[in-house]
C-alpha cells in the first residue's frame, strides 16, 4: 500500500507540477492584459484633456481674430452716430449697432461656454430698460421679417415694469433666437 501511494504522489507530483506552471502563466497572462488595458485609458484621456486644451487654445485665437474687426465696426458706427446722421441714417445706425453687440455677445457667449466647463461661469445682471431691450431686439430684426415678407410688432403689457436687474445680452440673444427662428418657421 505504501508502494502504491508513493507511486501515486510521484505521478500526482508531475501533474502538480505541469499544472501549477500552466495555471502561473495564466496570471501572468492576465496581468499583463489588465496593464495594457489599463496604459490604453491612461492614452485615450490624456487625448481626450489635449483634444480640450487645442480646442481652448484654438477658440481663444479665433475669438480674437473675430473680436479686432468687430470692435471696429463698432467703433465706427458710434463714430457716424456723432455726425448728426439724418433720420433715415439713423434708422440703419440703430439696428446695426444692436446686430454688432449682439455678434459681440454670442462670441462671448461662446468663450463663457468654455468657462461653464471650467466652472468659472457667471451672468451678468444689471439694471436696465425691458422694453428699451425688447425694441432693440425686434429692430435689429426688422429687415429679416420684412424681407420674408413677415410683420413684426412689438406689444409689451402695461403691468410690466420699466426698468428690472436681468442680462440684457442674454436676454437679447434669447429674444433673437426666438424671434428669428418665428420668422423662419
Amino acid at each position: 500500500l505504501l508502494y502504491i501511494v508513493l507511486i501515486f504522489l510521484c505521478f500526482h507530483k508531475e501533474w502538480l507540477r505541469r499544472h501549477y506552471f500552466l495555471a502561473v502563466q495564466k496570471v501572468q497572462l492576465e496581468v499583463v492584459k489588465r496593464q495594457a488595458s489599463e496604459q490604453i485609458a491612461r492614452d485615450a484621456e490624456q487625448a481626450a484633456l489635449h483634444a480640450r486644451d487645442s480646442e481652448r487654445r484654438s477658440f481663444a485665437l479665433l475669438s480674437h481674430e473675430i473680436r479686432t474687426p468687430l470692435g471696429a465696426v463698432l467703433g465706427y458706427i458710434e463714430l457716424l452716430e456723432g455726425t448728426d446722421p439724418s433720420g433715415r441714417q439713423n434708422e440703419y445706425l440703430e439696428p446695426m449697432k444692436v446686430a454688432a453687440n449682439l455678434l459681440s455677445n454670442i462670441i462671448n457667449d461662446l468663450l463663457d461656454h468654455f468657462k461653464l466647463q471650467e466652472g468659472k461661469f457667471a451672468l451678468c445682471p444689471d439694471s436696465a430698460s425691458i422694453h428699451k431691450t425688447f425694441q432693440s431686439g425686434v429692430t435689429m430684426l426688422q429687415g429679416f421679417a420684412t424681407a420674408k415678407g413677415v410683420a413684426l410688432k412689438l406689444e409689451v403689457g402695461d403691468d410690466v415694469p420699466e426698468e428690472c436687474t436681468m442680462d440684457t445680452g442674454r436676454l437679447l440673444q434669447m429674444l433673437n433666437n426666438l424671434v428669428s427662428n418665428a420668422i423662419k418657421f
